[in-house]
């Protein structure tokens, strides 16, 4: 018997939000739960989840310990997280509480073919525009004057500003990178076929999904794509016994802005998660690998790109940024 606190979440409810991370669609669904979304990155975008501030809760799939964030929604049943003495029997690592995913199974009856798709627009919650290179040039000539210097010695002048707003003279540029680089919206496809069926002996479930999702600069320099595949099989063998046989696959590629040391700033780089300890970069052009470490500008390191190495810290970070500026890579 479960005692305690439980609440349970089911697949109609869960499927409402046409999201990418299924995290996400958790939110404002379970009480206790609270989630917190850092990224708005494609792929990068998952909430973290906890149990009334408890910490990380223990998450239990199909009756195994791993993250359901890259399980399609839509080959989930039902969702439940135990709080308090109901998680008890999962052990100490059940002291911040446990999110059991149960996925569908198959049902006795004619085979049950199904396909779903949906088309999202996204936008941005809140985007910080910024000011123009006219707008800009006044307001540093007005931080330099309000700190003493002298008004004929700031680095821009009322010349230098008019010039600016006219926008006609080539050397006094003022490009709105907003609107040249950012989009007011991007799409989100997502397709999933699911057969469903057997008989009293056998009973199968398959879900096969894709999802598309683009993100918020021009180009397709960012996006996110992933195909599920899952197979579900419970078979009775005799005298009531049951046995089942699950199988599933997630193949995730993430678009990032990359530096690549052959052809500069790469836009298109795919992740590939074929490593245990760190996931890497590929360049689409040549094929370089590189880590996923970012130095102080934000942008990726390419692996031997001078003989400092790879970066452990932020001020080792600063100094590989600096040598591949010195050598001519950046």
């Amino acid at each position: 018997n479960v005692t305690g606190a439980v609440a349970t979440l089911k697949n109609e409810e869960l499927v409402k939000s046409p999201v990418a991370s299924t995290t996400n669609a958790l939110v404002g669904r379970l009480p206790g739960l609270i989630a917190k979304q850092k990224s708005g990155q494609p792929g990068f975008d998952a909430a973290d989840i906890n149990i009334r501030s408890f910490g990380s809760a223990l998450v239990i799939v199909d009756g195994v310990e791993q993250s359901f964030n890259n399980i399609d929604a839509n080959e989930i049943e039902s969702v439940s997280i135990l709080k308090d003495a109901s998680a008890a029997i999962y052990g100490a690592r059940a002291g911040n509480g446990v999110i059991l995913v149960t996925t569908k199974r198959g049902q006795s009856g004619k085979p049950n073919i199904s396909f779903n798709g949906t088309l999202t627009s996204q936008s941005y919650t809140n985007f910080p525009e910024p000011v123009n290179a006219g707008q800009y040039a006044t307001l540093f000539r007005e931080a330099q004057i309000n700190s003493g210097i002298p008004e004929n010695q700031t680095k821009f002048s009322e010349e230098d500003i008019a010039k600016y707003f006219a926008g006609n003279d080539p050397q006094y540029p003022s490009t709105n990178w907003y609107d040249e680089i950012m989009k007011k919206s991007a799409l989100q496809q997502q397709y999933n076929l699911t057969i469903r069926g057997g008989t009293d002996v056998v009973k199968y479930y398959t879900f096969l999904g894709y999802l598309s999702q683009d993100g918020m600069f021009k180009g397709g320099n960012t996006g996110y794509r992933r195909f599920n595949v899952r197979s579900n099989l419970d078979v009775t063998v005799q005298f009531g016994i049951q046995s089942g046989f699950d199988h599933t696959k997630s193949e995730r590629a993430v678009l990032h802005h990359l530096f690549c040391p052959c052809h500069g700033f790469v836009f298109q780089a795919v992740e590939r998660n074929d490593c245990i300890d760190q996931s890497h970069f590929q360049c689409f052009l040549c094929g370089v690998l590189t880590a996923k470490e970012p130095y102080f500008t934000g942008f990726l390191l390419p692996y031997d790109a001078c003989q400092i190495g790879r970066a452990e810290s932020g001020v080792e970070a600063a100094f590989l940024g600096t040598c591949l500026s010195e050598n001519g890579i950046l």
